[in-house]
């Protein structure tokens, strides 16, 4: 598979994705098809070398403010300094972010219905203000042949 460097993602740490799996779990929600993430920075021109790479030794911490749908997903908005100077530093290598303005999230669920709203809801209710430590994802989304 080729890799598409136009993402610039950084991985949750394994034991916030545990907690979050468990918790889908507990209340019937799909486990997510794909890394639990947050895209720092998307270059819709398809990049296709790394301009800069995520700092492989820093952890990224960031703040839950709320679970909302957005597009096809559920996700958990954050707020993050730290992800916000990556996206900086990120921007000042080259890359040019294809939307307005940086809006750190992690998505947690897709396809899903009013039930699974609420189940959400009430599984992460104490999730707002939760810190989650991001790191180094593998760099540069796979994206198939063709």
């Amino acid at each position: 598979m080729e890799r598409d460097y136009s993402y610039v993602a950084a991985e949750l740490k394994p034991e916030f994705i545990m907690e979050i799996y468990k918790l889908l779990g507990e209340c019937g929600v799909q486990i997510p098809k794909h890394d639990l993430h947050s895209t720092i920075i998307f270059d819709d021109r398809g990049i296709d070398r790394p301009l800069a790479e995520l700092h492989p030794e820093r952890e990224f911490r960031a703040f839950v403010t709320k679970l909302e749908p957005l597009g096809d997903g559920v996700v958990f908005h954050l707020t993050s300094p730290d992800l916000n100077e990556e996206f900086r530093r990120l921007r000042d290598a080259g890359y040019q972010h294809a939307y307005e303005t940086p809006l750190p999230h992690i998505s947690i669920a897709y396809d899903f219905d009013e039930y699974d709203i609420m189940a959400l809801n009430s599984v992460f209710s104490d999730w707002p203000g939760k810190e989650l430590v991001f790191w180094k994802a593998d760099y540069g989304w796979k994206k198939p042949k063709g």
